[in-house]
């Protein structure tokens, strides 16, 4: 199977960053952990941490976001499974941070899987540190699930 919608945007250039995201995660995964923390760069100077953190926030296995702004403005996010932090790339990788920006040269995000784990000790959204135990596994991520919306509080008509 070839790469997710995001990575062929790019032509050969997508797939060879596809395929070199998966065999780092493939090494990842035969050391102490499987990766699954993206890494988001392409935004504005002016992006606002918040902002950021809000943009992964209602991603599915959403775990914490780290905002770093030595170098630019770029966002670590960890995901709770690396199934989670795929579908995460596929749905933020060539989108516009701001769509106002569209079409006058600036570029979309760039997002990829990060070379290693974010640490965490309680940052935004975390509670602790979210690595599991050495020689452990997190398990198969479970399938998203979008229930009913609530009633109304008011009568309908």
């Amino acid at each position: 199977a070839g790469p997710p919608g995001g990575w062929a945007r790019g032509g050969a250039e997508g797939v060879a960053r596809w395929e070199g995201t998966i065999l780092r995660a493939a090494r990842m995964a035969n050391g102490t952990e499987e990766v699954s923390t993206i890494f988001v760069g392409g935004f504005p100077p002016d992006a606002a941490p918040r902002e950021l953190d809000n943009l992964c926030r209602f991603l599915p296995g959403f775990v914490t976001s780290n905002v770093v702004t030595t170098k630019g403005v770029t966002l670590f996010v960890l995901f709770d499974h690396p199934q989670n932090a795929f579908a995460a790339i596929d749905i933020l990788n060539g989108q516009m941070f701001d769509r106002s920006q569209a079409g006058t040269g600036i570029e979309p995000m760039r997002v990829q899987l990060a070379r290693s784990n974010m640490r965490t000790t309680g940052g935004h959204g975390g509670k602790g540190d979210h690595r599991p135990p050495r020689g452990g596994d997190w398990g198969p991520a479970p399938q998203p699930t979008w229930g009913k919306p609530a009633p109304p509080h008011h009568q309908q008509f």
